[in-house]
């Protein structure tokens, strides 16, 4: 087997390199025009060198950390600054694997794989971190997916046998999941185990009866990405019903969460206290002088008044969050909490719109709302958020509440009954009907039969739909419209299967 030699740690991007070079060059011509024609070209040759310094300081800490690795059919040579070494893989006692995305202009361009491994005999750990772009190939994959095999069938084994498998900040055994460092370790029993997974980018366990995970662990602990693998065999299988029931709020495990950072909100009440305090220094000020500016005295009074109001957005932003779990989605403002439960979500809207200014991506401002299906199930719930490029829980959060919502309308429909989907769209039991458009506005509804149904296309946002037989679309429907989603995933139920996991 031919060998292969890989950086896996200290790369740089070619940006940095060209930008070295450019630096240089701008020194020097910097130099030779503020000597020669005009003084400008000492400010050209400082901001050069400026530039030039700082990747000459990126370059040398890369330089300082580069590491080289030599692949074997059963083992690594490790180059690095620190030395030679050979790792055989039964050396290996623990691994650590941590990915992210990279957006560009808000599409996705590369991810970053951090893999960090630990040798029996070996105190310093061996980390390898690389950059693949889209449509690449990772360089060590098969090393990390052989190294990972082997110390997961290690652990099971060992916990067979009776012993145990542990990682930082866990210990497995056939019967209890230990979590924690004493004094403050808890354990927990298998049987009370509902799921391990990676949840805002730590590993989380979930216990019975409990929505929000009991524990958290760094991915970048050791033998952490293996313990979902490990815990599953012992964990029974349980109905989400019966989760959802013994559940603190009956909703079930959470899925998906967000809330305002502590720095935001810190931020916020600091500039809030700053404010008064300056407006009031410079209205007793203005108010002992016999002729006070009057600027001053104008701008004390806007300092008094958007004090205050940054103060109540510094406790509202503290007091509000948003949640998802397996049975419902759940909000906190200051004025209480509100909970609704997608058996009596009567439809569920889903807008992400992207927004660009001169050409250049500025975010995707995503929003969702909840209505009931009547006053007396609970009350429609909002959440709105901003984010930079694609979110993936986002993503799978919707998919997973259209999932839910959708099996529901299978039932109604295979009971008998119509089902809306949008306002242009209604599932009927021998048909679908739609409202085709027409040049002022949409048409009467007509009804195109199952068995005359052609598929569909998804594209930017857009819905079309055809009958058999026909290239031009009989009815096209924004997936921003109100309910869409649910109504999708029956279509894909009806129509497709297996029912397609992956939506656009």
């Amino acid at each position: 087997m031919t060998t292969q030699r890989i950086l896996v740690r200290g790369e740089l991007s070619m940006g940095v390199h060209v930008g070295r070079v450019l630096g240089a060059i701008g020194v020097a011509a910097g130099v030779v025009i503020g000597v020669i024609f005009a003084p400008w070209g000492w400010i050209v040759a400082v901001g050069s060198g400026l530039l030039w310094l700082f990747l000459e300081l990126l370059a040398w800490q890369a330089r300082r950390v580069r590491t080289w690795l030599t692949l074997h059919p059963d083992g690594i040579e490790v180059e690095s600054p620190a030395g030679h070494r050979a790792i055989h893989d039964s050396q290996v006692s623990a691994a650590a694997l941590e990915t992210k995305k990279n957006l560009s202009n808000g599409e996705l361009a590369s991810i970053t794989r951090k893999f960090t491994i630990w040798a029996e005999d070996q105190s310093a750990p061996v980390r390898m971190e690389n950059t693949i772009k889209t449509g690449k190939t990772d360089p060590i994959a098969d090393l990390v997916q052989r190294l990972l095999n082997r110390l997961k069938q290690r652990m099971e084994d060992d916990v067979a046998r009776g012993g145990t498998a542990s990682g930082d900040g866990w210990h497995l055994t056939r019967t209890v999941l230990t979590l924690g460092r004493p004094p403050n370790d808890q354990q927990l029993p298998l049987h009370e185990v509902t799921a391990v997974e990676t949840f805002d980018g730590q590993m989380c366990v979930w216990q019975r009866g409990k929505d929000l995970a009991v524990a958290k662990l760094p991915l970048a602990g050791r033998n952490v990405h293996l313990l979902p693998a490990l815990v599953a065999p012992f964990v029974p299988e349980t109905s989400a019903a019966d989760v959802a029931a013994e559940s603190t709020v009956g909703l079930g495990r959470v899925l998906f969460e967000r809330r305002s950072h502590r720095s935001t909100v810190l931020a916020v009440c600091i500039a809030s206290i700053a404010m008064l305090m300056v407006g009031v220094a410079m209205l007793m000020a203005a108010l002992s002088r016999q002729n006070a500016d009057e600027g001053v005295f104008v701008a004390a009074i806007v300092l008094l008044l958007l004090g205050p109001v940054l103060g109540v957005a510094g406790l509202w932003l503290a007091f509000s969050s948003f949640r998802c779990h397996e049975r419902g989605v759940w909000k906190a403002t200051p004025f209480g909490q509100q909970t609704l439960r997608y058996d009596d979500v009567g439809s569920f809207q889903y807008s992400a719109v992207r927004h660009y200014h001169n050409g250049a991506y500025m975010g995707t401002q995503l929003s969702m709302r909840f209505r009931p299906v009547s006053v007396d199930r609970g009350p429609t719930i909002k959440y709105g958020t901003r984010t930079k490029g694609d979110d993936d829980g986002l993503d799978e959060l919707r998919n997973t509440i259209s999932r839910a919502i959708g099996v529901r309308m299978a039932e109604q429909l295979r009971a008998g009954q119509p089902v809306a989907w949008t306002s242009n769209l209604q599932f009927l039991p021998d048909g679908l009907s739609y409202r085709p458009g027409g040049f002022l506005g949409r048409k009467e509804p007509q009804i195109l039969p199952y068995a005359n149904y052609g598929g569909y296309d998804l594209k930017e946002g857009v819905l079309s739909l055809f009958a058999k037989d026909t290239k031009k679309s009989i009815v096209t429907e924004q997936a921003s419209a109100e309910n869409f989603y649910p109504g999708f995933f029956l279509l894909l139920l009806l129509l497709h299967q297996p029912v397609e996991e992956e939506v656009g």
